[in-house]
């Protein structure tokens, strides 16, 4: 389990400072007091009162905040004003090390030197300013970092059960999920934004080296702040705010500073499973392949356990969640400093099923070779390296691990190696158009412009009757090499080219482009002049009504970016 990062200075060993005159404290007698801090003392100005019913034992933020204020309003020229400083300085040290934000502190030490202003000018006979507006009270929030599939939901879903404050806008289950994905909506609608911004998207490995993070910081943390209200409109100071999503993790840096900026007290979970299971339930789930699904469960696990080093944190695993998961509460009721509950068996019963762990790792382990065993090799190690008790002393080797991947991501950009954004549209039986609701996005890694992506399509209600694919998401030259409609099962149901046609029968490609600036060639070639070259799909009415549950469309093709100048010449000249 790794912790954050141990103090130099240990706060509980200084010696807490009394008023002027008043008689000083014996740190056994401080340390033994369990009288908790009241709010009325702090909000009459009682400094004293604070001080003296502060304990050192205390691991709740706000107590370290308000004690190191308090010693600041009292501090008089003397001979111990500069221990009184520093004792001072080391509250509001330990209150970030138990998770208050630089921006609490920041907040805290304003309002002191604020009151402070107020009070000389009122010796010197100045007209004050208005009272300052109070300082906001901490928001407490747990961040549960992990990579997709890594058992976060269930854990988040559990956890909201016991005494944390789950997101009021969350999406129900589904075969994936069937106890839900508890992700803050709007949060993750922020997140979705930051990287359709980057043209990027969570399944794209090359995230870390691409510029996704925003132009304007502070428009992004005021839209970052919306999303937070929106999807916990009632702050309550004794709550903790539970929030989950898997994109979190490659996003810290906005996150960061919006803690550096305002009054929050954070604390994380960092939730892993074996990088073989994770890999092959991307595998199977979102036909990725294997060295790009070990490359994000690499880039997500080791971004999140870099960035959250200062935290306090503890690292879970989805075995031991599997294995104990009234113990995986208690630990992380305990690092949110939130009262000790133990969930009915019925309540764990419904929330963690191990018979869920569908690709936990077999003796024979995946098919690995080449560059994805070199992978698979590296989140192993990593992997070890988190849930080792003394994995503090591992963070050289998880420093040198995150140098290889970004060197093999680099290496990929330099190789040639292109990020495709494709998008299809399913409009249902029903009718009604297309539309964003009824969309998948991929984003695919076109090695040497050529890749292979796969959509999972919807049955029952949702079931198409017409499909449109956008084919990228920019000016482009797309040459499709097979269209192909498979069962769940994998069964081919159809395909273009035909199998088997007449030796001189010319094989259209069965699309035609949705808008003036998409253009479908002779053969199968389509371009486009424009940042939306949609096509629609002409698979014939009867193929499409045999679909069932999970059936999927795949396509290969090879992308040619094209400058806009260059894509409107050559449609001009192929019209």
């Amino acid at each position: 389990m790794i912790l954050a990062d141990d103090a130099s200075t240990d706060p509980t060993q200084a010696m807490p400072a009394t008023a002027p005159g008043a008689p000083p404290h014996s740190l056994l007698n401080l340390a033994a007091r369990v009288s908790p801090m009241t709010h009325e003392a702090f909000e009459h100005s009682n400094w004293q009162a604070v001080i003296d019913a502060h304990r050192l034992e205390s691991q709740d933020a706000a107590e370290w905040l308000r004690y190191g204020s308090a010693l600041l309003h009292i501090l008089e020229p003397g001979p111990e004003a500069g221990k009184q400083q520093q004792q001072a300085a080391l509250a509001f040290g330990q209150a970030q090390r138990i998770g208050a934000s630089a921006g609490a502190v920041a907040a805290a030490q304003r309002q002191v030197v604020l009151a402070n202003l107020r009070q000389a000018m009122e010796l010197a006979g100045i007209p004050s300013p208005s009272e300052p507006e109070p300082p906001a009270p901490l928001r407490r929030v747990l961040l549960v970092l992990g990579m997709h599939r890594s058992g976060t939901s269930a854990l988040a879903g559990l956890l909201c059960q016991q005494g944390f404050e789950a997101p009021q806008n969350t999406d129900g289950g589904d075969a994936h999920n069937p106890t839900g994905y508890w992700e803050p909506r709007q949060i993750r609608a922020f997140h979705n934004s930051l990287l359709e911004g980057a043209q990027s998207s969570w399944e794209d490995p090359l995230l870390p080296v691409l510029p996704w993070q925003p132009q304007n910081l502070m428009t992004a943390l005021a839209d970052l702040e919306q999303a937070m209200a929106a999807d916990f409109p009632a702050p309550d100071p004794q709550a903790v705010a539970l929030i989950k999503d898997p994109r979190q993790c490659r996003l810290l840096p906005l996150w960061t500073a919006l803690f550096e900026q305002r009054p929050y007290q954070v604390a994380v979970v960092l939730a892993v499973r074996q990088p073989e299971a994770v890999a092959a339930s991307l595998v199977s789930r979102d036909q990725l392949p294997l060295d790009r699904a070990l490359l994000l469960w690499l880039s997500h696990t080791l971004e999140a356990e870099r960035a959250t080093r200062h935290l306090p944190r503890l690292v879970l695993s989805y075995e031991q969640l599997l294995q104990d998961p009234a113990a995986a509460v208690h630990r992380c009721q305990q690092l949110a400093g939130l009262p000790i509950t133990t969930p009915s068996a019925e309540l764990l019963g419904h929330w963690i099923r191990p018979g869920l762990n569908h690709h936990q790792r077999s003796s024979g382990g995946l098919e690995a070779n080449g560059e994805s065993k070199t992978l698979l090799q590296w989140a192993n190690t990593v992997y070890a390296a988190l849930v080792e008790p003394a994995a503090e002393q591992q963070r050289e080797l998880l420093d040198r691990a995150q140098e290889v991947v970004q060197q093999k991501l680099q290496a990929l950009l330099e190789q040639g190696s292109r990020r495709v954004m494709l998008q299809l549209f399913w409009e249902p039986e029903a009718g009604g158009g297309f539309s964003e609701a009824a969309s998948q996005r991929r984003s695919v890694m076109a090695e040497r412009g050529r890749a292979r992506v796969v959509f999972q399509l919807p049955a029952g209600a949702e079931r198409p009757r017409l499909l449109r694919l956008d084919l990228a998401e920019e000016p482009a030259m797309v040459t499709v090499l097979a269209i192909r409609l498979r069962s769940a099962a994998g069964m081919l149901i159809w395909q273009w080219p035909a199998a088997q046609t007449l030796p001189d029968q010319e094989q259209v490609l069965p699309v035609r482009g949705v808008n003036p600036q998409t253009l479908v060639l002779q053969g199968e070639m389509v371009l486009s002049a424009t940042a939306d070259p949609g096509v629609v799909l002409a698979i014939p009415e009867e193929v499409l009504q045999q679909l069932e549950a999970k059936a999927e469309l795949e396509l290969e093709a090879n992308w040619q970016p094209l400058s806009l100048e260059l894509a409107k010449v050559l449609l001009e000249s192929g019209e």
